[in-house]
C-alpha cells in the first residue's frame, strides 16, 4: 500500500461523503457530496453491463459446490455485491466493486442466519476458494485493484457515516459497505 495511493482513496471517499456532518442531519441528503454519490449510482445503473459480465463469468466458472447470489442493493451500499454460497456450509464468500472508486472488497461471511459473522483475515478455505474466484472475476471485467484489509480500515477524517462510530468512518465504509453482514 503507498501513501500516495491511500491519500488518493481518501480523497475520493471525501468526494462523496460531506465532511462536519452527521448523517442524521436533515442538510446531510442535500450535500454536493451525497449528490454525487447518488449521481454515481445513476451512472453505474445505466452502465451495469461489466456487472453483468461478473455475474455470469461467476456462474460460468464457480464451481457446482458453489451458488451465485447478486446482493447489489443500489443506493444502499456504495458498491455492487456478489456474493458465493458454498453447498452444505455456513459459508459465504462476497465481493463488492465500488461505484465510487476503481477499487473492490472480499471478504467472508460465516453463518447463515440473520447476522453472519464477518470474515476478513484468516478465511477458511470455503471462503479463500470463493473469494479468489470472486477476484479473478473482477479483475477480468473492470481490472480494479483489491482494497487490502489494511487499507479498508482506514479512517476517512472529518466524514461521518451512519453505523460507524464517530471519528471511525473508515475507507471501506465510504466505498464499499458500512454494513459488511448485510445478507440480502
Amino acid at each position: 500500500m503507498t501513501s500516495a495511493r491511500l491519500a488518493s482513496l481518501i480523497e475520493i471517499a471525501q468526494q462523496f461523503h460531506p465532511r462536519g456532518i452527521s448523517p442524521a442531519d436533515e442538510r446531510y441528503t442535500e450535500t454536493p457530496e451525497y449528490l454525487r454519490a447518488r449521481e454515481a449510482w445513476r451512472c453505474a445503473s445505466r452502465n451495469a453491463e461489466s456487472w453483468q459480465r461478473v455475474l455470469v463469468l461467476l456462474r460460468e466458472r464457480a464451481t457446482p459446490a458453489y451458488r451465485v447470489r447478486d446482493l447489489t442493493v443500489p443506493y444502499m451500499h456504495p458498491s455492487w455485491r456478489v456474493a458465493l454460497l458454498r453447498e452444505g456450509t455456513p459459508f459465504i464468500a462476497v465481493g463488492c466493486v465500488s461505484v465510487l472508486a476503481p477499487v473492490f472488497f472480499c471478504y467472508g461471511l460465516q453463518g447463515l442466519e440473520q447476522d453472519p459473522q464477518v470474515v476478513l483475515r484468516e478465511r477458511p478455505p470455503e471462503v479463500a476458494e470463493g473469494v479468489a474466484v470472486i477476484e479473478w472475476a473482477i479483475q477480468e471485467v473492470f481490472n480494479y485493484e483489491p482494497l487490502s484489509p489494511e487499507e479498508a480500515l482506514t479512517v476517512v477524517p472529518d466524514v461521518e457515516i451512519e453505523h460507524c462510530p464517530p471519528g471511525g468512518s473508515t475507507l471501506l465504509a465510504a466505498l464499499i459497505s458500512n454494513d459488511l453482514n448485510h445478507y440480502v
